[in-house]
């Protein structure tokens, strides 16, 4: 078994009941981490006690403590745990509504050790509806040929089945408070260019999706706002263009990257649509036909809005 020097950081708020089920994933791992912080973030329930009183009731083979701070987000909880964690070499950032197989560490810390010099290491995906209890998995195979546009395609959701290299994290000055949502590309991005992402094959990692429950324990962050794809859209576009020459060249095919933008801002533009944020739809619109202009189906869904909002819309996108 090889062991490895990991601290999970996992963020809570608002979640007394479903994060139990998340720490006793962490306990049962064949290969336990050499830390654990739970960062409580102002939380209304009693997270806090609940997570307290799982750690005093077992006899863990790790160090484990909860943290309790004013509520500031998930970026600002995670940043908190980053600072707890003394001189660990990999992050795990897991969520407090998501579960590991019991070998997910011991699987990391294998592919590791093999290559040392990768930058992160992710395994497959489960996600579970928690409404209808419908479930699907992916299979992150392919990120590892290039996960920056594989992130570009499918969002970077993988906190949760991830581990990372501390000295990185902190490099790029850990996650980002401004950003409510949209965080782990943020970061992710710009650490995928530093070296390989390993796939690590076997179970997935269970991911919870929770829908808004009044007086009920929180929502999944990507169910809590309106206009996601608008937030995730800025935040790849800005990362690509920022990009120097060099790092581009990475890339096998700019086109490509011009069509995975278009398509994020045209995925924002659906949402607002769906919304009746007509306005706000037309802008996301325009920008997609900016990045790909001969994209018919999102001239004609330009063209569905309202006048108004099609015209200086239609001006931007020349």
């Amino acid at each position: 078994m090889t062991s490895l020097s990991v601290a999970v950081v996992v963020p809570v708020y608002n979640r007394a009941t479903s994060v139990l089920p998340t720490l006793e994933s962490i306990a049962a791992q064949t290969a336990p981490p050499q830390r654990l912080v739970v960062v409580d973030d102002g939380s209304r329930d009693d997270s806090a006690a609940a997570v307290k009183r799982w750690i005093d009731q077992r006899r863990l083979a790790f160090d484990a403590r909860v943290l309790c701070k004013p509520n500031g987000g998930v970026s600002s909880a995670r940043n908190r745990g980053i600072r707890e964690c003394g001189d660990c070499q990999w992050f795990a950032f897991l969520d407090s509504d998501d579960c590991w197989p019991d070998d997910f560490l011991e699987r990391a810390g294998r592919a590791l050790a093999e290559q040392p010099t990768a930058v992160a290491a992710s395994a497959d995906r489960m996600f579970v509806e928690e409404t209808t209890g419908a479930v699907r998995r992916f299979d992150l195979a392919e990120l590892s040929a290039c996960p920056a546009l594989w992130m570009l395609r499918w969002g970077a959701a993988i906190s949760s089945c991830s581990v990372i290299r501390a000295d990185l994290v902190r490099e790029f000055g850990g996650f980002p408070e401004h950003l409510v949502t949209g965080e782990d590309a943020s970061i992710y991005l710009p650490i995928s260019l530093r070296g390989a992402w390993l796939h690590l094959p076997g179970q997935p990692a269970r991911f919870v999706r929770r829908a808004p429950q009044p007086g009920g324990e929180e929502a999944s962050l990507s169910r809590k706002f309106t206009d996601n794809h608008r937030r995730w859209a800025r935040i790849y576009e800005e990362f690509f263009t920022r990009l120097g020459h060099d790092d581009l060249k990475r890339f096998s095919s700019r086109r490509r990257i011009r069509r995975l933008l278009s398509d994020r801002w045209a995925k924002a533009g659906q949402e607002l649509e769906r919304h009746g944020q007509l306005l706000a739809a037309a802008a996301c619109y325009a920008r997609a036909i900016r990045w790909r202009p001969g994209k018919w189906d999102r001239w004609k869904a330009l063209i569905r809005m309202p006048v108004g909002a099609v015209l200086p819309s239609a001006r931007r996108a020349a």
